[in-house]
């Protein structure tokens, strides 16, 4: 069973690496192609590897993991028949995640 990431930050290296122990096998994309992803992935080990967004979507799991303001054009055309969907977007809008309380409380991107 092969899982893939549609997003390569914080999430994707941290669910990435327990699956990784967990002998599982991870596809990570991101939207500036699988040559950008070396070190990353080179840093999660053996079990990683680098993808587009279309071979990430074809996992058995995909786990999206960006920024909302990135979820429609990161899924544009994914077929999910098939697939278990793990929804792991940042619900931030900004690079810089806004932690105040309306930050934190506000729903979904606008």
């Amino acid at each position: 069973m092969k899982i893939g990431f549609i997003g390569a930050g914080n999430v994707t290296a941290t669910f990435g690496r327990h699956l990784i122990n967990a002998g599982r096998t991870i596809v990570v994309s991101n939207s500036r192609g699988p040559k950008t992803l070396g070190k990353f992935v080179a840093e999660l080990g053996a079990g990683a590897i680098a993808g587009t967004r279309q071979q990430a979507a074809k996992c058995d799991i995909v786990i999206p993991a960006m920024k909302w303001v990135d979820v429609p054009e990161a899924l544009k055309g994914v077929d999910w028949r098939g697939r278990i969907l793990v929804d792991a977007t940042n619900a931030h809008r900004g690079s810089k995640p806004d932690l105040s309380l309306a930050g934190i409380t506000a729903r979904g991107p606008r």
